[in-house]
């Protein structure tokens, strides 16, 4: 399963928006998140409040459903390291190979699929954890 982290301010009705899978200039439509099982969705959203970073949970698609949805999860979590450093596990979502109107498209597809499996991991696990 990938995971992604959802910032707060990309919640709507308690359920990610369509910017949680936004394309950012920083991202070059590479969509960060980790994979299950080299990392827990709950892991996950622990070292992401941990490095500082913002998230309202985490939610995830499985493998077969991104390529269904006409995308791929790559993982990068064995590459070179990075800065700032990838987070164990790391994997992303490609959509380098999209038109704008494609990826509108298979967001929305996504978006759907995300919603499915609900949230995976919330704010109650990382103070359980800490």
């Amino acid at each position: 399963m990938y995971v992604r982290q959802c910032h707060p301010s990309f919640l709507k009705g308690g359920q990610p928006s369509s910017q949680f899978l936004a394309e950012f200039p920083r991202d070059g439509g590479k969509l960060s998140g980790t994979r299950a099982p080299y990392v827990s969705a709950t892991e996950a959203y622990i070292a992401h409040i941990r490095a500082g970073l913002k998230s309202a949970g985490a939610w995830g698609v499985t493998l077969d459903e991104s390529t269904e949805a006409g995308t791929r999860v790559v993982d990068d979590s064995q590459m070179p390291p990075t800065e700032p450093a990838r987070p164990r596990g790391h994997a992303y979502l490609d959509f380098r190979h999209f038109t704008k109107e494609e990826r509108g498209s298979v967001v929305s597809h996504l978006l759907i699929l995300f919603k499915k499996h609900g949230q995976l991991a919330v704010l109650g696990d990382y103070e359980e954890a800490s």
